[in-house]
């Protein structure tokens, strides 16, 4: 939180290192950076737009009329929001460049009515500016001074049309319960967030990926680690099954391994080879 940055803005390791904490990029010193983003992006609000038989309207939160148990509520607004103007390149069209690829409904198939202006009644799209403002300053960071990323989240290469949730306690509850407890996340368009940085190869950036949590490790060579865990002298046969539902929970298509994406980015000196998205460069 800003604030706890603001109050305690290093920390002294037991080694005598000093750890710096910086709330912006902006404030991080000039140099060549490596940025890991672990369900960060996933945590930047969203803006939620509905189409009605007015065209696009934008999803707001009120006070609700003191008959439910929330005490807040959803609205549409009346008329375009900023959000709207700003967002949507026209009534009936798609979120600006950042979310044309195509929608992914409740069903499961892409959706191109947004790019088509034939959006229905009822429709629904979300976009989150603030990652793409935050990926593309670390593309602007790595192409100026060199350097990699990685940004790990759960999401697809096209814009959802409705994934807020809600968890406390590790279970999932409504949005608008328990305001200020109840940790909020979406899904991560990362079909904006290459095109973002498509547009900043002529500065010398490379994307990669995005690719299953599952094939980046495999690439990575995590089944050769477990192996190598289990295979210690030491290891008890209990030690050994830890580490294989650990390694299960990461990689099984049911679990974590395929609804977590990795994706990364590099400056072109690097190449195009890069170990975890050896088949998936972005050209």
């Amino acid at each position: 939180h800003d604030a706890e940055v603001a109050a305690n803005p290093e920390m002294v390791l037991p080694d005598g290192n000093t750890v710096k904490f910086h709330s912006t990029l902006a404030t991080v010193p000039p140099g060549p950076i490596l940025f890991v983003g672990q369900e960060i992006l996933d945590a930047l609000p969203v803006h939620q737009f509905e189409y009605t038989s007015e065209g696009w309207r934008e999803r707001l939160v009120d006070l609700d009329d003191g008959t439910g148990e929330q005490h807040f509520r959803f609205i549409l607004s009346r008329e375009e929001t900023p959000a709207v103007k700003s967002f949507l390149r026209r009534r009936g069209a798609a979120v600006d460049e950042e979310a044309q690829e195509g929608v992914e409904g409740e069903g499961g198939a892409q959706e191109d009515k947004y790019n088509s202006g034939g959006a229905l009644p009822g429709d629904q799209i979300e976009v989150c500016p603030m990652a793409t403002a935050l990926v593309q300053d670390v593309g602007n960071r790595i192409a100026r001074s060199r350097g990699g990323a990685l940004f790990i989240d759960y999401g697809g290469p096209y814009a959802f049309e409705n994934s807020l949730r809600g968890f406390f306690r590790h279970e999932e509850v409504h949005v608008l319960s328990k305001v200020g407890q109840v940790d909020l996340t979406t899904n991560v368009d990362f079909g904006s967030l290459l095109r973002v940085l498509e547009r900043q190869y002529a500065d010398g950036v490379r994307a990669h990926g995005p690719v299953t949590q599952a094939e980046f490790l495999a690439s990575m060579g995590i089944g050769e680690r477990l192996g190598a865990l289990i295979d210690q002298p030491d290891v008890t046969d209990q030690q050994a099954e830890v580490l294989f539902e650990s390694f299960k929970r990461l990689v099984d298509d049911k679990q974590m391994g395929t609804k977590y994406k990795v994706m990364g980015i590099t400056d072109a000196r690097q190449g195009d080879a890069i170990p975890g998205f050896l088949n998936h460069v972005t050209n």
